[in-house]
């Protein structure tokens, strides 16, 4: 008999052979020919390994998108995420029902031509340049809804890493604040409007916040 061991040394079994008589005449070459079988047998049998390994690995892999793309389909907030080449690999539903298009539009630099035609340079640029280095991203830009006007959306992302640290992409989410920014851009010009009201009449005038303060 002879261990079966793989490349890096695990023990995978031993290879017997057996007869119905004694063989005192098994020489050194017959022992050789033995060990090259093993070494035969445990390559064929560390390659079965890898490729049950493999087939665990993208299944677990394909279960576990299965499960992401249920949760995500059923968030209330746009969510995309991008592949290791940067290009658009998944939107959830809630996107594809603001845009009003499908998911293979979507796809690769589909996202792109939804965005406002003014902002889209700006915004490809941070995308890329928060990709290349692996960080956070914040951006605001108009993007059109499937009425055809344009929302202001504020778009987040992070850099997604496997549990080995290897890049696999970007995932992000957009949310509409195009209500939050008319109400600061109100505010912005009732502040100037009392300012230039009260400059003209020499008073003194005090602003509180919702709070009172």
């Amino acid at each position: 008999s002879v261990p079966l061991r793989s490349s890096d040394g695990l023990e995978l079994g031993l290879l017997v052979i057996a007869d119905v008589r004694d063989r005192p005449d098994f020489s050194q070459r017959d022992h050789e020919i033995l060990f090259e079988l093993a070494e035969v047998l445990s390559g064929k049998m560390e390659l079965r390994m890898m490729a049950s390994k493999a087939h665990e690995s993208e299944v677990s892999m394909t279960e576990s998108e299965y499960r992401f793309r249920n949760i995500a389909n059923s968030a209330p907030v746009m969510i995309f995420y991008s592949a290791v080449d940067g290009g658009c690999a998944f939107v959830n539903q809630a996107w594809l029902g603001f845009t009003g298009r499908s998911l293979q539009e979507e796809l690769g630099v589909g996202i792109e031509d939804m965005f406002h035609p003014d902002y889209r340079k700006a915004v490809l640029r941070t995308y890329w340049d928060a990709f290349n280095e692996r960080a956070p991203l914040m951006v605001q830009f108009p993007m059109r809804r499937q009425d055809g006007k344009y929302r202001w959306m504020e778009l987040r992302g992070v850099p997604r890493f496997k549990a080995n640290g290897v890049f696999t992409g970007y995932i992000g989410c957009c949310v509409d604040v195009t209500d939050q920014r008319a109400a600061i851009l109100d505010f912005q010009k009732q502040v100037l409007c009392t300012k230039a009201v009260a400059e003209a009449v020499g008073a003194s005038y005090l602003i509180l916040d919702p709070e009172g303060r």
